[in-house]
């Protein structure tokens, strides 16, 4: 059972990132006046700043406020204050990550133009270099124009194996993607994959 104020989300110690947030929850209950939300710095702000007006209809499982977390970063702390007729005070409080900062990757491995020979080279080694202000969600590895990644990985070392199964010119680039869901592709690195050449 919901209480009668709640931030149902954000959920509570989630990253969040880029421009307005939908603030949803509960907002009602007793002898309901009004709601606000407010929004302050850490895990106990000494200033809370309002967001939007005072709302005189109650909410139930629905759409709280719009909050605009474009130029913050770092942790903060989400309140919803609930006014009855009397003056007594609901209030329920979370803390979020707010990450605007995008992850960087690198391609380290293979360099360049390396020549695979097929039959006597097995597979091509990805290595990624990835970094994050907070915390990294996913890696993705991607292969030629391929639109799904051949391998996906969410824990270091970011490197897969792609064994050789064709000749040619192949292409890979990674994707990595931060707790907030901040995105940055990869330069692409080139490889070329040739048949091993008769005695």
């Amino acid at each position: 059972m919901y209480k009668r104020q709640a931030i149902l989300h954000p959920s509570p110690y989630s990253y969040i990132s880029g421009g307005v947030i939908t603030v949803t929850g509960n907002a009602k209950g007793g002898d309901f006046a009004f709601y606000r939300l407010a929004f302050g710095e850490g895990l106990n702000p000494t200033e809370w700043i309002q967001i939007g007006p005072d709302h005189p209809n109650p909410v139930d499982h629905g759409i709280l406020e719009y909050w605009d977390v474009t130029g913050l970063d770092g942790l903060y702390s989400l309140q919803l204050t609930v006014v009855d007729h009397s003056q007594a005070v609901r209030q329920a409080t979370i803390q979020v990550t707010v990450d605007n900062i995008s992850p960087t990757v690198q391609l380290t491995y293979p360099p360049e133009g390396k020549v695979y020979t097929y039959g006597k080279d097995e597979w091509v080694n990805i290595n990624a270099d990835v970094s994050d202000n907070y915390a990294i969600g996913r890696v993705e590895f991607y292969r030629n124009d391929e639109e799904e990644p051949f391998a996906v990985r969410a824990v270091p070392p970011y490197n897969v194996n792609w064994f050789i199964t064709e000749l040619g010119t192949q292409r890979f680039r990674v994707v990595v993607v931060d707790a907030a869901g901040n995105r940055t592709e990869s330069d692409v690195v080139t490889i070329e994959v040739r048949r091993e050449e008769e005695p």
